[in-house]
């Protein structure tokens, strides 16, 4: 059976980091439900798609899924924001 896209993104952060996040959960909802999270997850297009590549270890597509997000005033900014979530 495979995994959630949550177990999976928090099997590829180190312990800490997934401590903070799990501790700033609302934080990162509302980072989602901003104008700028919104903007991501219509790049980002399917969910579905995205838990597949992370479930396939599909570095090629995970790139260039970043590089779309990456490409964008929105996606670098909500990037700076997840970051500051992290310190």
């Amino acid at each position: 059976m495979s995994e959630k896209p949550e177990q999976t993104a928090g099997r590829l952060l180190n312990e800490e980091q997934a401590r903070i996040l799990q501790e700033n959960s609302g934080s990162l909802k509302a980072l989602a439900e901003s104008p700028e999270g919104k903007k991501v997850q219509r790049l980002l297009g399917d969910e579905q798609k995205v838990a597949r590549a992370l479930e396939r270890g599909d570095q090629a597509e995970l790139k260039r899924m970043m590089q779309t997000v990456l490409g964008t005033d929105e996606g670098r900014k909500l990037m700076e924001q997840l970051k500051g979530l992290l310190r």
